[in-house]
């Protein structure tokens, strides 16, 4: 196969647009990042809410704990939903870099083959 001359100006062209992918999935990277810490926080405050269980006869205890089981039930849904959300989140992210990473490679392999 005959190699193509190129011009300055197409190289550097091509190097800005190789960088400004280099951005892009860098970007994309970090928004996956950002998702994932948010699951694990969310993981982090479903587990904190967990208590032991009351062993004293008090029944202020008993009644302070059943309270706390109501409130835990309802913030555990809530918790729950935010992480479906994050998960949905980070999957259509996860696509989306694999995406960016993929175009910057390819730019990569036609920016090395063309100066080859």
């Amino acid at each position: 196969m005959k190699k193509r001359p190129s011009s300055p100006s197409a190289d550097a062209r091509m190097t800005r647009l190789l960088a400004a992918a280099a951005l892009h999935r860098d970007l994309h990277m970090a928004r996956i990042a950002s998702v994932g810490a948010g699951m694990a926080a969310t993981r982090a405050a479903l587990a904190a809410i967990e208590r032991d269980p009351v062993l004293e006869p008090d029944p202020a205890l008993h009644a302070a704990a059943l309270r706390h089981d109501i409130w835990a039930e309802h913030r555990r849904t809530l918790l729950r939903q935010t992480l479906e959300r994050q998960q949905a989140d980070f999957t259509q992210k996860r696509v989306e870099a694999a995406r960016a990473l993929a175009r910057h490679e390819t730019l990569q392999t036609f920016l090395r083959k063309r100066r080859c």
